[in-house]
């Protein structure tokens, strides 16, 4: 059986669901089922079940359902705005620019401290090398006259094999 809007049997079906059909619908409607036996038992349970269900009371629906749905609308906008809300949902109104600045600062803050500490640790090493300095023996300048004659002794003269083979 097709679903389709335009069946004037689906129409028919729709109809019986609203109100009880007219003689003239009911002519139609066994027009349309003919012989076809399979489409006739469908019909009768569907009529069976609408009937069934229009036997059924309404169902009792508060006197403050539309506040109390209302209500529900409102909570769920509120925990919405509470969860897009905060720090979280600021940073996300302004886009992009105030994470630009804040990672900029960041990286100044940073680069600012890795200095400091660079200058920190220079200064260390210089305040060492002073207090060093004075403990440290450096020899005069007078060693330095005889230079000439001390560097001579460290120079070795070339070895004379015949004189070393006579010797022998």
């Amino acid at each position: 059986m097709s679903k389709m809007k335009n069946d004037p049997l689906q129409r028919l079906r729709e109809t019986a669901w609203l109100r009880n059909l007219t003689p003239t619908e009911e002519a139609e409607l066994l027009r349309l089922l003919g012989g076809d036996a399979a489409a006739r038992a469908e019909w009768e349970a569907e009529i069976a079940l609408t009937g069934s269900l229009s036997r059924l009371p309404a169902p009792v629906v508060a006197t403050n359902f539309t506040t109390r749905v209302m209500e529900a609308v409102r909570a769920e906008e509120r925990t919405e705005a509470r969860r897009s809300g905060g720090l979280a949902g600021w940073w996300r109104r302004f886009g992009w620019r105030p994470r630009i600045a804040v990672m900029g600062g960041a990286t100044a803050l940073v680069a600012l401290v890795l200095v400091q500490h660079r200058i920190q640790v220079q200064q260390e090493v210089v305040l060492g090398v002073r207090m060093l300095s004075p403990a440290a023996m450096v020899p005069s300048v007078e060693w330095l006259a005889d230079f000439d004659a001390i560097q001579k002794l460290s120079q070795v003269a070339p070895t004379d094999d015949d004189l070393l083979a006579a010797l022998k």
